[in-house]
């Protein structure tokens, strides 16, 4: 039987943010936080190496490292950019965004 567990990347500057977002997550069955990054060079790495189905990243992180990711042709996980936190976590998980 296949695992449908889908994986998750958290990157974001501040860990208050990273660990919100972590508990939100592990609320919603069927996805797994395989890494969390504070920087853009993590970000990059930890997209490349582990190839996540989701990554949140914060806007601001995006804009950073959006040019790097596209250029080394590394996975295009689907993103979600945080800019209000909160409010788009909880649309993306009631969209049906990963049907």
């Amino acid at each position: 039987m296949e695992d449908m567990t889908k994986t998750v990347v958290i990157a974001d500057r501040y860990i208050e943010a990273r660990e919100a977002i972590r508990r939100y997550v592990h609320g919603v069955m069927g996805f797994r936080v395989i890494r969390e990054c504070s920087n853009r060079l993590e970000t990059i790495r930890s997209v490349s190496l582990l190839t996540p189905d989701v990554l949140f990243v914060e806007e601001g992180l995006y804009r950073m490292y959006k040019g790097e990711i596209l250029s080394k042709g590394v996975c295009h996980p689907l993103t979600v950019i945080l800019a209000d936190k909160d409010a788009c976590i909880e649309r993306v998980f009631k969209k049906d965004v990963f049907d």
